[in-house]
């Protein structure tokens, strides 16, 4: 402690040369002239009052430096919490109560007591997400936890009729992992990319490491077919260098140099070229700079209000902020009003889109033998005529994000009529459910029946499902003893024209899964 800091306090140094502490102030021997006066009420109020003091001021100091190491973690909290009711208001459909009283879920779990999938087994308004569970409040005033083994999915219950926006509304940046933000970017350089929420902008700018990213669509085409080859020429990259593509269909091969002040810099091999973002239609960067880490076997999904699908290792909320960890390792602080549905996957809740070509990682507590291996799939597709388009996960056949009545998915595959997908089972599993639609490239056209087999023999056959039928929820097909489960669309009215069929949200169960949901 300085002189002038002992001074304020009224303190000497014991010794000159050594500052003084609290620690060392405790530590001194009483004198016989403080026992003189230690019976005076004047004399401890002043010792008492100087220790508080300097109790005080050494809690102020250690609060500001864990502030000084967590300034960018701060900001991102205090800017959310400020800003989540704004969020809540700027959206027509939000619920004016909802930041005071917690948002209204349903919860879906594993534990289905009636021929209607996806009941759920909890309903009430979210008060905090933990390690252990979700907790919510009763339409009673109960507090209740569920468990999180026992949740397939977290929904807001009141957004059923609110349609996600048009894939072409707004830009994505595409990560490696899955994950698809609607997003603008500020600045890209060598190491990372900052933007900002296109529909949030209240929200502070995220930092997102290069080498997570596929890419960037500063806009989405229209045109179903075009839009999806906007995506495909992004996510499935095999060139060795980076790739501009501009409005007029022009492109530009060559080293991304970065983003700033609305404009793109590429070097090529006529040299550095810079281009304004208004003329840029995406950018795909090099596949040989950019890491996709493996899926863990433990992982949730989080849709979001705008449509953006971010893919999460863990997640936790006090009920008005959601704090997200992406499978990049990127921490993401989002308000709780703009969350649509969370989705949990683990060994005993197994999602058939992300399983294929996944290996598990060690050390998440699985277990040989429980099912968390790659999943034997084969798929066979007869064309109506001479031509046929394989499967895409996660995506719809023409390789967009997903989209079926307005609603986004987050894990299913895009398949078309005259398709089957067979996958091998060994009997690890319980049950299989699934929702199918078809897509909304297909502008209401389209038809196809849609079929569940188990070993064989038909487990469940819908009617004719069209590019305007309402969403299609299969009931639960138990698979306990099954070997094999086969999913396949025949074809309904005009061939396979526009039939963009979509498997959604497919999940397979384990017995585990249902035994902790059991009441």
């Amino acid at each position: 402690m300085s002189e002038i800091r002992c001074a304020r306090f009224g303190l000497r140094d014991r010794d000159e040369t050594r500052p003084a502490t609290v620690a060392a102030f405790a530590r001194t021997r009483v004198s016989a002239r403080v026992m003189s006066h230690a019976r005076k009420p004047a004399f401890w109020r002043t010792r008492l009052l100087t220790v508080a003091g300097l109790v005080a001021l050494r809690s102020v100091n250690s609060i500001a430096r864990l502030l000084v190491r967590n300034v960018p973690v701060v900001v991102s909290l205090l800017w959310v919490s400020a800003t989540v009711t704004v969020c809540a208001a700027d959206d027509a459909t939000a619920d004016p109560a909802a930041d005071a009283t917690g948002v209204p879920v349903v919860i879906e779990t594993s534990q289905t007591t009636t021929a209607t999938p996806s009941e759920p087994l909890q309903a009430g308004r979210l008060q905090a997400i933990n390690s252990r569970g979700i907790v919510i409040e009763t339409t009673q005033g109960e507090r209740v936890t569920v468990s999180r083994e026992q949740i397939l999915s977290v929904r807001v219950a009141d957004l059923a009729d609110e349609r996600s926006p048009a894939t072409d509304a707004s830009g994505w940046l595409i990560l490696t992992t899955g994950d698809l933000l609607r997003l603008r970017p500020l600045m890209i350089d060598e190491v990372a990319i900052t933007a900002r929420w296109e529909k949030y902008p209240e929200l502070p700018a995220i930092s997102i490491p290069l080498e997570l990213c596929s890419g960037y669509a500063f806009s989405v085409s229209s045109e179903p077919d075009r839009q999806g080859r906007d995506f495909v020429t992004i996510s499935n990259r095999t060139a060795k260098s980076d790739l501009v593509t501009l409005r007029n269909g022009d492109r530009i091969d060559g080293e991304f140099v970065g983003l700033q002040n609305e404009s793109v810099t590429i070097a090529a091999q006529a040299g550095e070229t810079a281009i304004e973002v208004s003329q840029i239609r995406s950018v795909a960067f090099n596949p040989d700079l950019i890491s996709r880490p493996d899926i863990p076997t433990s992982f949730s999904t989080l849709l979001l209000r705008d449509g953006s699908v971010l893919w999460l290792r863990d997640f936790s909320s006090n009920g008005d902020v959601l704090l997200c960890t992406l499978l990049s390792g990127t921490e993401v602080v989002l308000p709780v009003s703009i969350m649509r549905e969370i989705r949990m996957f683990d060994s005993h809740r197994q999602s058939v889109s992300t399983r294929t070509g996944v290996r598990a990682e060690a050390g998440d507590g699985a277990e040989a033998g429980d099912g968390v291996a790659s999943l034997s799939q084969q798929v066979t597709t007869i064309p109506f005529l001479s031509t046929s388009r394989a499967d895409v996960l996660n995506r719809n056949v023409l390789g967009s994000p997903v989209l079926v009545r307005g609603r986004r998915f987050a894990t299913s595959f895009g398949t078309t009529s005259g398709s089957s997908r067979s996958i091998t089972l060994g009997g690890r599993f319980a049950e299989f459910r699934t929702s199918v639609g078809i897509d909304d490239a297909a502008r209401e056209r389209g038809s196809a029946i849609f079929e569940i087999l188990t070993d064989g023999e038909s487990a469940w056959r819908s009617t004719v499902v069209t590019g305007s039928s309402e969403l299609v929820t299969a009931p639960p097909i138990p698979l306990t003893g099954v070997a094999t489960l086969t999913l396949r669309i025949h074809y309904a009215d005009h061939g396979d024209v526009c039939d963009y069929a979509n498997w959604l949200d497919p999940v397979l169960l384990t017995s585990a899964t249902k035994a902790a949901s059991a009441p």
